[in-house]
């Protein structure tokens, strides 16, 4: 008689191990080894061929600190030029160890939220940029609780996420068919939450030093926030969610206002609750029930897995390994697709 193996669903997971609370460090990706010719990523993305020396070798390079991610620039043109920017995110049910996978809107790069003239909302100076990919969601969805794992998924009494938190493993698959090029982001996310800039929290004042850690300022040479930084307090946390806020419909502004989502409809509000409803618009940017609810997801890439088809006769692609040690640096390695 034989026993089956447990099931094992996260296996990239493993990739993965704690440093310190809400800080992971990634598996370095393994080099590809190719013969003859092979292509070397430089810095600023262009690529060019070199014969080998030897009959083996590594395609491998790694990028300098304060500057951005070297896929940076192709990722971001890439999102931009799609009709609808929209991904795939991929999360994992804690209680159950089941995947979970739906589809979200691209919200920018946390730091530069596009122009948009609609957008009521005040902007925070543009001093800063970096290399996270942002989102929106409810407090109240499913995503938000799998994003906060044990010991930070405490859950408020509408099932929700009550302010700041996460730390849970991603992945984001972005298909650009525009440029027939799949891009694979895995790392962390942190939801913002109304509290973000609360000093208090001590939970609220981590995830703001992990994001901190990424984000670059737009001087020239680029350089991290620091607390010392007079400009860099002129920047708020809490202003920049606002704005993402804004930077929404007033008809999605109002869905942050709707009963809970996956709630059955016998448990719902009933109409003449003023609080809760469908089809509701929100003009107001301080609107308390729809900003309990509102979330900003950050994602902080550990590594991105790009995949290039659009040559079907030269498919290639890229592992990006970020640094552990709160630097910009990234080791690039070229992969068989």
């Amino acid at each position: 008689m034989t026993h089956s193996k447990p099931l094992i669903l996260s296996s990239w997971f493993k990739r993965f191990s704690s440093t310190s609370p809400g800080i992971h460090q990634p598996r370095q990706a393994s080099p590809s080894v190719v013969r003859g010719h092979r292509n070397v990523i430089t810095i600023d993305g262009t690529h060019r061929r070199q014969r080998r020396a030897t009959t083996t070798n590594i395609a491998k390079m790694t990028t300098s600190q304060a500057s951005a991610a070297p896929w940076r620039k192709d990722f971001k043109a890439h999102v931009e030029s799609m009709a609808m920017p929209t991904f795939v995110l991929a999360t994992t049910d804690i209680s159950q160890q089941y995947p979970r996978a739906r589809t979200c809107v691209y919200r920018g790069l946390w730091g530069s939220l596009p122009p948009n003239e609609r957008n009521p909302a005040p902007r925070n100076p543009g001093m800063f940029e970096s290399d996270m990919p942002v989102f929106t969601t409810d407090a109240r969805m499913e995503k938000a609780r799998e994003l906060c794992p044990p010991p930070h998924g405490q859950f408020d009494s509408k099932g929700g996420i009550p302010g700041t938190g996460g730390g849970g493993f991603v992945e984001a698959v972005y298909w650009v068919q525009e440029h027939g090029t799949q891009w694979r982001v895995r790392g962390e996310a942190y939801l913002l939450g109304p509290d973000i800039d609360d000093s208090d929290s001590d939970r609220s004042r981590e995830v703001r030093d992990i994001l901190r850690t990424r984000m670059r300022r737009r001087d020239a040479p680029p350089l991290h926030w620091s607390a010392d930084d007079e400009k860099g307090r002129e920047w708020s946390f809490s202003r920049e969610v606002t704005a993402h806020f804004g930077n929404l419909s007033p008809a999605m502004r109002g869905s942050f206002r709707q009963p809970p989502p996956g709630k059955p409809l016998d448990q719902s509000p009933p109409p003449e609750d003023g609080h809760l409803g469908l089809g509701k618009k929100v003009e107001d940017l301080e609107d308390a029930v729809a900003r309990s609810n509102f979330r900003v997801v950050v994602i902080v890439p550990a590594e991105v897995d790009r995949t290039d088809l659009s040559d079907p006769e030269h498919p290639r692609r890229w592992l990006y390994t970020h640094q552990a040690g709160g630097s910009d640096a990234w080791d690039v390695v070229e992969v068989w697709p």
